[in-house]
């Protein structure tokens, strides 16, 4: 038994497989140890021997699949005997497998990468616990020399095997990004009193840059990525001499590497070891040697540090403050001499990275005179238009100076008259960006104009400005300019799908805009947007739609024209249904709430019962934001009674009235379906209320429906049209209404169905626990009480 699962793990290529064989293997092996000696409990120490000969003389094992079942077999073999008490095979299998990823030694690269392969699975293995952290520094450096190797097995290994120890020692990665959680992260102190042989291995690998003038230096790449995980401690060099500021120069060095990899996650390193009390003194160091720089990779790469720095600026005493406000004005003006320069536009990804320098400046110490941010943006400017087509560097120059111009507009903007005049040349400026060539301009643009536009609680966290002044956005709501441009985006053919989108979102939120679309035949654009598949389309679609049904004049026929009405109606009843998306029924929702009354007179009395029936599905509706966004109340029976009450003194024919109430007191359903449903069906009815039962609703409307017909008793000899049987005969799912003429005649053909198909259940079948049965008993007892006015 125990040769066949050898013979499987080593051999097995599919995971399903050998993952099969791993259960049975461990129950196997650890039957195996338990025993106290003899041949039995040398059975287990006799396959790990012979794997690791096999592994060094590579026999019928095969690396794909990350070793395959080779690194289970190992798992199985050492884990069941540390369950059992012992160990001594667990340290000796580690030190084979760190002995055969050595460099000196003479085994295959297949031997290597096997060994690394095992190495992670033992190190991801949570059954080893702390057995493994002994083995942990000498596993780390073992990785970082793999980088180092030809083979591409042999480093793609090592890149797993340092993944693996990073979750070992730092945790499971707790945010996305390069952004990391204090909780993947750890003292210098504390790390390097664990592992102190890294503490020089480290210095030695980061200091070998500068030294060998090597183009790429694979271990600077794990070096970093482990520096950009420790911080310094309050009590570093109280008990050691392995400090964290050591290693500030080596990664300062590694700013004038050639490649542009190196030199970002050179900056991500360094934030964290420099401390408050040298913050102000490292960073005017970075700018001196960056003005003094001559070559682009070194004043990129020192660019890229000061980023880094000025993004997380620690909390500093007063007079570091003051220093670093003294110190910023100087290189603000230093870095306007270099833009004023003609050689700067040679390099767009220096250029790029000195704007947002000047934006994180602009952003925390701002000079009383603009005069110099004036000449700053002029000069910007004056670059982003003139840069030369499929330029290097091209896109991240135009997005970091399309932020920094809009940033200059909003922030340099006040109540005062001066202001106004320059706000008055936004609209330009924004006219200038929409007409730029590259996509990220443009998008950018849009982006700004929404943020303006939009609620301040609702925009993206594209820019970091604060709430927009009113001054702003007035001044973009009434620009001709900027609408006719908006409308031109509208209407072309050559634009992207979610560049359109952005567009139609503007439009949206931009009156202007929206009216002169609608007087170019918009409309039926966007009526056909609203039944796209996409559901974002759709969204957007939807609430630019419901905006225009805003702008409607209702005194003027010709406006009114412009809107067909009939096709908008289908697509807000279809799209409060339960079973649409949430998205929808919210924007729904907020137009019912606002001025959705406004064009129930130029609808006809069937699409008015329509919506209204509408308007009735969303207060039933479970979801909390709909019904929060329809009344303030959370009530949804005292919902309903307001909203029924609201209802019956609107403005609307007695017949719409009476069907509507009508409609709510029978419910919907279908006692055919309900007789003949099979059990396996039970889950398809769709996404109906778990709240909101239908019989609290037919007997809210039952009893409104009653004083309704009290003080109109002669509707219910009333002749009712045909378009209101049929609709009234599908919403409540009864087809024998098709033949009603009066509210009358239904009530009485309501009442002979529910009989008739109460009979037919028998005895056997009224209890309360049947689903349905409630609703069909209490909505027999409403159309009693109904047919009596008959």
């Amino acid at each position: 038994m125990g040769e066949h699962l050898t013979l499987l793990l080593c051999e097995t290529k599919h995971r399903g497989a050998f993952e099969q064989a791993y259960v049975g293997f461990c129950k196997l092996t650890s039957r195996l140890w338990s025993f106290p000696d003899g041949s039995l409990h040398m059975i287990p120490r006799k396959w790990l021997k012979q794997t690791l000969e096999e592994i060094a003389n590579y026999k019928r094992l095969c690396t794909t699949r990350r070793s395959a079942g080779v690194p289970f077999m190992i798992q199985a073999l050492v884990c069941t005997e540390l369950s059992v008490g012992g160990g001594s095979c667990f340290s000796s299998c580690m030190e084979e497998l760190l002995a055969l990823t050595r460099q000196e030694h003479t085994h295959s690269t297949e031997a290597c990468t096997h060994a690394l392969n095992i190495l992670r699975a033992l190190f991801r293995n949570s059954q080893l616990g702390e057995a493994v952290s002994c083995y942990v520094e000498a596993s780390f450096i073992t990785a970082m020399n793999m980088f180092k190797s030809s083979a591409w097995s042999e480093r793609n290994a090592a890149t797993l095997l340092l993944a693996a120890l990073m979750t070992r020692v730092f945790g499971v990665p707790r945010t996305k990004g390069t952004a990391l959680s204090w909780k993947n992260r750890m003292t210098g102190r504390i790390f390097f009193q664990r592992y102190p042989q890294l503490y020089g291995y480290l210095l030695t690998e980061l200091r070998s840059v500068e030294a060998s003038q090597c183009t790429v230096k694979p271990t600077i790449y794990p070096a970093l990525l482990l520096l950009s995980r420790l911080y310094p401690s309050s009590l570093e060099g109280t008990d050691s001499n392995l400090k964290l500021d050591a290693f500030i120069p080596a990664i300062t060095n590694c700013a004038s590497s050639t490649v542009m990899k190196t030199r970002l996650l050179s900056a991500r390193a360094i934030v964290s070891l420099v401390t408050p009390d040298i913050f102000v003194s490292h960073l005017k160091y970075l700018f001196t040697k960056i003005f003094d720089s001559t070559k682009e990779n070194t004043t990129h790469g020192l660019l890229l540090q000061a980023i880094e720095l000025l993004r997380s600026i620690p909390t500093l005493s007063d007079t570091d403050e003051d220093k670093l406000k003294q110190e910023s004005e100087q290189w603000i003006s230093h870095i306007s001499k270099i833009f004023e320069s003609k050689t700067l536009s040679n390099s767009l990804i220096v250029c790029s990275a000195y704007i947002v320098v000047l934006s994180l400046l602009h952003s925390k110490y701002v000079m009383k005179s603009n005069e110099l941010w004036l000449r700053l943006g002029s000069q910007i400017e004056k670059h982003l238009f003139s840069t030369k087509k499929n330029s290097v560097g091209e896109n991240e120059f135009a997005v970091a100076a399309t932020d920094f111009l809009l940033e200059m507009m909003v922030k340099n903007v006040n109540q005062s008259q001066k202001c106004r005049e320059k706000v008055a040349g936004l609209n330009i400026h924004l006219v200038c960006l929409l007409s730029h060539k590259l996509y990220e301009v443009k998008n950018k643009a849009f982006d700004f104009m929404l943020y303006l536009l939009k609620p301040y609680d609702d925009s993206d966290d594209c820019f970091d400005f604060g709430t927009p002044t009113s001054l702003l956005k007035d001044s973009i709501l009434n620009s001709d300019v900027l609408s006719r441009m908006i409308l031109s985006f509208f209407f072309s053919s050559k634009i992207h799908t979610q560049d359109f989108l952005k567009v139609l979102e503007v439009v949206t939120h931009h009156p202007k805009a929206l009216t002169f679309v609608k007087k170019s035949g918009g409309l039926d654009l966007i009526l056909d947007l609203c039944r796209s598949d996409n559901e974002t389309t759709v969204c957007l679609a939807l609430e630019c739609l419901l905006k225009a049904l805003h702008l409607m004049e209702p005194d003027s026929k010709a406006d009114v024209s412009c809107y067909n009405l009939e096709l908008i109606c289908d697509i807000v009843v279809k799209n409060c249904s339960p079973e649409s998306n949430l998205d929808y029924r919210i924007v729904i929702t907020k137009w019912f709430n606002s001025e959705s009354f406004t064009i129930l007179p130029h609808l006809s009395d069937l699409n008015r019962l329509r919506l209204w029936n509408a308007l009735m599905r969303l207060c039933c509706d479970e979801d909390l934001e709909v019904h929060a966004a329809l009344f303030s109340t959370f009530c949804q029976v005292k919902t309903i009674h307001l909203f029924m009450s609201k209802f019956v003194i609107e403005e609307t024919s007695d017949i719409v009235k009476m069907m509507a109430l009508t409609a709510w007191t029978v419910g919907t359903f279908d006692l055919e379906i309900f007789n003949n449903e099979p059990d396996d069906k039970a889950f398809d009815s769709g996404e109906l209320s778990a709240t909101f039962e239908e019989p609290v609703l037919s007997a809210i409307a039952a009893g409104h429906l009653q004083n309704f017909l009290i003080e109109n008793d002669k509707l219910m000899k009333t002749e009712i049209g045909e378009e209101f049987i049929s609709w009234m005969a599908s919403s409540c799912g009864i087809g024998a209404l098709a033949i009603a003429r009066t509210i009358s005649d239904i009530g009485n053909i309501i009442e002979t169905e529910i009989s008739q198909k109460s009979a037919q259940l028998g005895t056997s079948y009224c209890n309360f626990l049947k689903p349905g049965f409630k609703t069909i008993v209490l909505s027999q007892i409403k159309m009693k009480n109904l047919s009596q006015y008959s």
